[in-house]
């Protein structure tokens, strides 16, 4: 499945067919990740209508820009700093290298820091914490922004797709599955 993040970003999501009759039927069961969902119109309506949501709220945002790169991230934060030192200034961009996150950067001194935000169907992903609104993540945030981060950013190797991971296997990438063949796997665009 595929869904418009925003302009020119598009996420690609695995869903793993159960269950089929024939090469040409849909699964009786689609899982993406540990859900488990029983048709199409399910997916749009539980997972990707939440995100899409979720995306809006930080298009919309007061603080949210588009940059075509981090250096332009990172310079524009040093210009608003140099206006107002006293301020710790941040702004959301959407990630390119990893559609489906937005990206928070801020500074709180003289080095820019760039933080991940990911989009699930329940909330906002930050700092592995889910929020359900924006609103709170941001309070929680400007009230730990000095706290570090619990890990590294992801590595540029990671895939650009969403991979799909089986039920009971803790949410982490089963690779046999994730290089199936390509009838044991649903592309769906929307």
């Amino acid at each position: 499945m595929t869904w418009k993040v925003c302009d020119g970003i598009y996420q690609h999501v695995d869903i793993k067919e159960q269950g089929k009759e024939n090469a040409f039927s849909l699964g009786q069961s689609l899982w993406i990740g540990e859900e488990e969902f029983e048709d199409l119109d399910e997916i749009i309506a539980r997972y990707v209508n939440p995100m899409a949501s979720y995306a809006r709220d930080l298009l919309n945002y007061k603080y949210f820009k588009a940059f075509e790169n981090r250096q332009a991230v990172d310079e524009y934060l040093a210009k608003e700093k140099e206006r107002s030192a006293n301020k710790i200034h941040y702004i959301i961009y959407p990630s390119k290298e990893f559609p489906g996150k937005f990206v928070l950067a801020y500074l709180p001194k003289d080095k820019p820091r760039h933080e991940f935000i990911g989009l699930k169907s329940e909330g906002f992903r930050f700092r592995q914490q889910i929020f359900e609104n924006l609103s709170l993540l941001l309070k929680w945030f400007k009230e730990h922004y000095r706290d570090p981060p619990p890990q590294a950013t992801p590595v540029a190797a990671a895939p650009a797709r969403t991979p799909f991971a089986t039920p009971g296997n803790n949410g982490s990438l089963d690779l046999e599955l994730f290089y199936a063949k390509p009838s044991s796997v649903l592309s769906l665009w929307l």
